[in-house]
């Protein structure tokens, strides 16, 4: 069996120890490390990217389902076991809420503590079985037409200019990890600025598939790929907007199946022209996140694409609604827009022209330069959203199938 990275969090350091005898004459359980305090959780998980947490319901400085929210945050396929003193309702209700994968009694037994690491261990490796593929690398690879598919994310607007290539090139280098990878993808084949963005030089673009399009293999895809500096892979818009009429919706579709089972994300900023690449990629989108700004045109067009959706038959359970620019004092609000639209506000970006401005001419994504703006906290909270509508989908689907 595949090793499990166990991570200890807990106050004291008698416990971790104790923690650490209970499950070290497991051969197939390592204790990769340990942590004091919430925020040393974070940091150490961050680093470590563990199978499964020990979370001490009290770590002093937070308390533990708390550090586990914001854990789940950026790692939220983690799965995270509470320790308590007492299984109260509240406990157990909040435990639930936020997602964490069991809660057992304190002291442990170490025969129980076993059993519920390898049972949580177990239903993350098919969580990502379905993301990602198999973790067993002595597991056949699936053929390439069949087998599990990356999620895609759509970033579209009807309205230009409210901040999908900003958000769609931020939300790209929040994803991609190593173990996790994504792929940005420019959609929009005229006037697409991701590689500005992001300060990548000129190079291959997509339209170098077009001709190789039934050939395509993994060696062929890499050639064409730009590489940002974190890793983040990048396919580039053509370098001519006479180019993008080579590029058939049948094409790009084909292109996207293809990145769907080398990469785990594949997040396209989209141009707001619904033309039929824009409509396949919206069709083929696991989640769109439409950006909305707090203005009357902009509610208009939202609401015009909604109706599209519908003659679409694209569910709106798959939409994700931001609000972007915003300002105190604005005439329109949150509310108003849920009212008007009838969904949800996802999530809420304030405005600052200085930042977005600064980030666009440097070619440096606002989450490279710092994560103390509100725009990129902002960013960051949404990235939560999206990730917790992610999951959620991969375990009804599990939920279903084990049902």
């Amino acid at each position: 069996m595949e090793e499990i990275k166990v991570l200890i969090c807990h106050k004291d350091s008698r416990a971790r120890d104790n923690l650490r005898r209970a499950i070290q004459f497991d051969p197939i359980l390592n204790v990769a490390g340990s942590a004091k305090s919430g925020k040393e959780s974070l940091e150490i998980a961050q680093e470590l990217f563990p199978d499964v947490v020990l979370m001490s319901l009290s770590l002093g400085d937070m308390d533990g389902i708390e550090a586990a929210q914001r854990l789940q945050e950026n790692a939220p396929f983690v799965q995270i076991i509470l320790l308590a003193h007492e299984l109260d309702y509240n406990v157990m209700r909040r435990a639930m809420n936020f997602g964490i994968s069991d809660v057992i009694k304190w002291p442990v037994d170490p025969d129980d503590l076993h059993a519920k690491i390898h049972e949580a261990a177990a239903r993350k490796r098919k969580i990502m079985s379905r993301i990602t593929g198999p973790l067993d690398e002595q597991t056949p690879a699936p053929e390439k037409t069949a087998g599990p598919k990356g999620k895609i994310l759509a970033v579209y607007s009807p309205k230009g200019g409210v901040g999908c290539t900003l958000l769609a090139t931020n939300l790209a280098l929040l994803l991609h990890r190593a173990d996790i990878p994504a792929v940005l993808v420019d959609g929009d084949l005229q006037f697409g600025d991701v590689s500005i963005f992001l300060n990548q030089a000129a190079g291959n673009t997509v339209s170098d598939l077009v001709p190789h399009v039934d050939e395509m293999d993994d060696e062929m895809i890499e050639e064409v790929l730009l590489q940002h500096e974190n890793g983040l892979k990048v396919l580039a818009a053509p370098p001519s907007p006479e180019m993008a009429d080579d590029m058939t919706s049948e094409i790009f579709g084909k292109i996207l199946d293809h990145l769907q089972r080398k990469f785990a994300y594949v997040v396209i900023d989209t141009g707001s022209a619904l033309d039929d690449v824009t409509v396949t990629i919206l069709e083929k989108a696991d989640l769109i996140l439409t950006i909305a700004t707090p203005d009357i045109p902009s509610i208009k067009n939202s609401r015009a694409f909604f109706g599209i959706l519908a003659a679409l038959e694209i569910s709106m359970n798959r939409v994700i609604l931001v609000l972007n620019g915003v300002q105190r004092g604005d005439m329109i609000t949150n509310d108003d827009i849920t009212k008007s639209l009838k969904i949800e506000v996802a999530a809420e970006l304030p405005f600052d022209r200085k930042a977005v401005l600064e980030s666009i001419n440097k070619g440096k994504p606002l989450l490279l330069e710092g994560r103390g703006n509100p725009l990129a906290r902002g960013m960051i909270e949404l990235l939560g959203v999206i990730k917790e509508r992610m999951v959620e989908e991969v375990v009804m689907e599990l939920e279903a199938v084990e049902n």
